[in-house]
């Protein structure tokens, strides 16, 4: 019994690892000609944040899922997505409130200037710059 138990623990803490660690990517050069679209794109991401706040790669990818439409629509590509960058900053931040890296760091630098808020932006470059290896010296 007490190795059944074991056994069904064992598989339940894989699995919801494998389900963490594994989300698709974000794919920029696919377009999406209707929110309902978009919605089935980013519904990886929004589930695994429903199953987990905390899902640093999942907030990473719905920033920039969002990002890439609030783009398309300041071409005027896209109908939809009046939100889309609001939502991407607020994604981003979470992101990097979970596991700052230069990956997430830099579409959310791209993501202050669209929205006008040179602020943030410098307050990020500075962070960037932090988070950078430094160069070798030779």
């Amino acid at each position: 019994m007490r190795l059944l138990l074991v056994t069904v623990a064992l598989i339940a803490v894989t699995a919801a690892s494998v389900n963490a660690a594994h989300l698709p990517p974000f794919v920029p050069w696919d377009f999406y000609a209707s929110d309902a679209e978009f919605a089935t794109v980013i519904r990886p991401y929004t589930e695994a944040i429903a199953r987990n706040a905390t899902d640093a790669e999942a907030h990473h990818w719905l920033g920039l899922a969002y990002l890439h439409v609030a783009s398309l629509r300041r071409m005027g590509l896209v109908p939809f997505g009046g939100d889309a960058l609001g939502r991407a900053i607020q994604s981003l931040e979470r992101a990097m409130q979970l596991r700052p890296q230069l990956a997430t760091l830099m579409p959310l630098i791209n993501a202050y200037m669209m929205a006008g808020n040179l602020d943030k932006w410098r307050a990020a470059v500075d962070r960037s710059i932090a988070l950078s290896p430094p160069l070798p010296l030779k």
